[in-house]
């Protein structure tokens, strides 16, 4: 049996109503700064006069070990409801951008969280990639997300849980932004509860702050178009491909409106005793400093300097290295793995580190005993649609009480080792639906 997702809730925010958007972002004057602009002709990206003005926008730019400018052409409509205001704060939850980066030195810069406590039960899921419906069941699945009404926001009902999502929200999908909306509406409402929603920045979202786009669907072209163009008409010739290119890069380039709103999530995360990377972590990380990693990350795509290659543009760095999720079965690959592991929980004072990034055709699973746990499924559609699944870390003396979803099955992998430490100890388990 799969999750209770009514046919009529893949409209949520997914396409919802074209016209209700366009008037949305035509209420709100919301202007922005492209890269070229030399401070006296701001180039508005919420408004009419945007098709004008984007025309001499940024060109696209590739960074990262990948490096090719976006290519593609139009396909049907991969929308969502998003409105101007959702992305018009600063990186405290307050202000606007009506004043463009000229803003970013009014408010006081908050680093993203990189070691918080959670009380009651962890919840992770690994990468959604651009898939509403999926980002949908999965929720549900997480007992984090009510049933969607159309026509509501997302309303949580995990209470205290601390819900987080590995990363790779963007590309291989077409509702990217709605599923980061949907993910900000369920972060307000945990917040509420003494809960929390975390989302780690993964490589598909530094690829997009660097101008990579190559992954980009036709159908998350228009969705960035129809957000900052304010526009649902694709028919017309004005709004080409390109058009809808340089749409993204308006949103997505260091310091532009959704560049930072992601600049607020960490690159690395512990929570009690567990570490969250999307990639994996190694020794050379710890010793440059996790904190040190998520503050620069940030200030990039807030759009300050570049962070270094350790932390994002590598193939060993945290968003891209692969050393702990690809196959481990030669005895040599594991003992080196599972040892680099160990040296660097030790470094980080942490018992396991649970990474996404690269899809496991077996579902969730561990490896180095339990020290690792790789959760990315490669559930989007556009990777490999398998069924969801979710990690749950839960205390011992609460592991007894039986989930009241019938249609969840808990399969209960590990136990941690007592060891009167400050944290509680905890059961693992892997949560998937009949």
């Amino acid at each position: 049996m799969t999750a209770v997702v009514s046919s009529s809730a893949r409209g949520l925010w997914g396409l919802a109503t074209r016209r209700q958007i366009y008037s949305d972002c035509h209420k709100i004057p919301c202007s922005y700064a492209t890269r070229n602009d030399t401070g006296r002709n701001r180039s508005r990206i919420f408004g009419t006069s945007t098709y004008i003005n984007l025309a001499s926008a940024a060109t696209l730019r590739g960074r990262g070990p990948h490096r090719r400018s976006a290519v593609g052409k139009v396909s049907p409509l991969g929308a969502s409801s998003i409105s101007c205001s959702d992305l018009a704060e600063d990186s405290d939850g307050t202000g606007s951008l009506e004043t463009g980066r000229d803003k970013d030195r009014e408010v006081e810069y908050v680093p993203p969280p990189t070691r918080v406590t959670a009380k009651g039960r962890i919840v992770a899921v690994g990468d959604l990639h651009g898939d509403l419906l999926q980002t949908m069941r999965v929720l549900q699945l997480a007992g984090v997300m009510a049933t969607p009404v159309p026509g509501e926001p997302a309303r949580w009902i995990g209470g205290d849980t601390v819900f987080i999502q590995m990363g790779d929200i963007l590309d291989r999908g077409d509702s990217e932004i709605g599923i980061l909306r949907m993910l900000w509406q369920l972060g307000e409402g945990a917040k509420e509860a003494g809960g929390a929603v975390y989302i780690i920045n993964g490589n598909h979202e530094t690829l997009n702050i660097s101008g990579d786009f190559r992954y980009v669907t036709p159908g998350a072209f228009k969705e960035s178009a129809m957000v900052a163009l304010g526009s649902t008409d694709f028919g017309n010739p004005g709004i080409s491909f390109t058009m809808q290119a340089r749409a993204r890069l308006a949103l997505f380039s260091p310091g532009a409106p959704l560049a930072r709103r992601l600049a607020n999530n960490p690159t690395i995360l512990v929570v009690n005793d567990t570490v969250f990377a999307h990639g994996g972590l190694l020794p050379s990380h710890a010793e440059y400093g996790i904190e040190r990693i998520n503050e620069e990350v940030s200030r990039w795509m807030m759009g300050g300097s570049e962070p270094p290659e350790i932390a994002i543009f590598s193939p060993d760095s945290v968003v891209w290295n692969r050393l702990y999720s690809r196959d481990l079965s030669f005895p040599s690959e594991r003992y080196y793995a599972c040892e680099v592991l160990e040296q660097t929980l030790d470094m980080v004072g942490a018992k396991r580190l649970v990474v996404g990034h690269t899809p496991q055709p077996q579902g969730c699973n561990e490896e180095c005993e339990g020290q690792v746990w790789r959760i990315d499924v490669g559930m989007s559609s556009g990777v490999m649609g398998s069924p969801v699944q979710a990690i749950e870390i839960k205390p011992v003396e609460s592991s007894d009480i039986e989930t009241d979803n019938e249609n969840v099955v808990v399969d209960r992998r590990a136990r941690s080792e007592p060891d009167y430490g400050p944290f509680p100890d905890v059961e693992i388990s892997v949560l998937s639906f009949t």
